[in-house]
């Protein structure tokens, strides 16, 4: 369709002009399920992001409002829907969605990064951190799990196979550290899908600053098998309510960057204020202390796991360092 078939429909047939208010007025909880936050939450990101995305009227034609081009993005994120798809329900253009989606997800990353994702930088926050881990789950000298998750994306162009991972599919890597309550406390993204989980650590910007000592880390110590449980159900919340993720990006990976901070700074956000129902995560049966899965298992997963690399033997230092934790932890 022409981008003037689209502006002459917009108002008469678009989902933000119709569908979005309707929901609106008649049914919240239909609102939230269809773009993933309520009403309030919506006008206050308009608010806020209006500045940095606002264009200015031409002669030609009126710039899209702010409204319509967030309740894109956000359909985007919560279902993975083509553009094609959305410029359809939406009537707007497709090369309009290509440039306004990254504009957004940029702009609302810097409207709330450092409100709901701040990592910790100093020893009394990251020790707050832990306390918080001995509380819940009775992992002590816990500074956050750490894990990675491979982005499903469309190859790109002249990449060869520098995205290509051991799952046989493109992708980029998002390198995650959640603290007790599945919230992001930092995040690397686009490191390419070809690359093993300890090369990406070791290049991330978290590694280099623990090295450095610019953050105050005093213990960087995890139980495996508990600790990952958790920020494996950071992931799986992050998937479940934006089931982009579910899908294969089809977009350039500096763009899958930006889309995919931006979700997991939605993610922190939208946990402060809506929990996930305990059903949806795992939890431990309280008679025999078994795994009960949470019901995002059951979804289909295309963030996989990043493969622990083989054939290396531990170093003295490594050693050293376990020998020294099994007796923190264990004894």
């Amino acid at each position: 369709m022409s981008d003037d078939f689209m502006w002459r429909r917009r108002e008469l047939y678009g989902d933000y002009d119709n569908l979005l208010w309707e929901l609106h007025r008649e049914d919240r909880k239909g609102y939230k399920t269809f773009i993933r936050i309520t009403q309030a939450f919506f006008e206050e990101m308009v608010e806020r992001i209006t500045p940095a995305v606002i264009k200015q009227d031409t002669k030609l034609r009126k710039p899209l409002p702010v409204g319509l081009i967030l309740a894109v993005t956000l359909r985007f994120l919560a279902t993975g829907n083509s553009y094609t798809s959305l410029g359809f329900s939406f009537r707007t253009s497709t090369s309009a969605i290509s440039l306004f989606v990254p504009l957004v997800c940029q702009a609302l990353l810097d409207a709330y990064k450092p409100e709901v994702m701040r990592c910790s930088t100093t020893p009394e926050e990251w020790n707050e951190v832990a306390r918080q881990f001995s509380t819940r789950w009775n992992y002590h000298n816990c500074g956050g799990a750490l894990d990675g998750k491979h982005v499903a994306i469309r190859r790109p162009d002249n990449a060869g196979s520098q995205y290509f991972n051991y799952k046989k599919f493109h992708s980029v890597i998002l390198l995650a550290l959640a603290d007790a309550q599945y919230k992001f406390l930092f995040v690397d993204v686009g490191a390419e899908g070809g690359a093993g989980d300890a090369g990406t650590w070791w290049r991330c910007n978290l590694h280099m600053a623990i090295e450095k000592r610019r953050i105050g880390f005093p213990v960087f110590s995890y139980r495996l098998s508990r600790a990952r449980r958790v920020v494996e159900n950071a992931f799986g919340i992050l998937q479940m309510r934006w089931r982009v993720f579910g899908t294969i990006i089809h977009l350039r990976p500096t763009v899958v960057r930006v889309i995919t901070l931006y979700a997991c700074v939605l993610h922190n956000f939208t946990l402060q204020h809506h929990p996930p129902a305990p059903h949806h995560i795992d939890r431990e049966d309280q008679k025999n202390y078994n795994l009960v899965p949470g019901s995002w298992r059951e979804q289909e997963n295309l963030m996989q796991r990043l493969i622990v690399e083989q054939g290396r033997n531990p170093s003295i230092k490594a050693k050293t360092l376990r020998n020294y934790l099994v007796k923190i932890l264990l004894f």
